[in-house]
């Protein structure tokens, strides 16, 4: 194989693979942000049942 393609291949395999790290963090970092909202809501209810009684 010559040298410009195995360049080439190299360039697309660095790009592909970066492209998925930043889609497997930008999921990652939604569903911690999910979690987040939910616990806090949680804990609203939580402490407005405490209150209540």
């Amino acid at each position: 194989m010559p040298l410009i393609f195995r360049k080439m291949f190299q360039y697309k395999t660095t790009l592909l693979l970066s492209i998925g790290a930043l889609i497997f963090l930008l999921a990652l970092s939604g569903v911690i942000l999910w979690n987040a909202v939910e616990l806090h809501r949680a804990d609203n209810k939580l402490t407005e049942t405490i209150w209540r009684m």
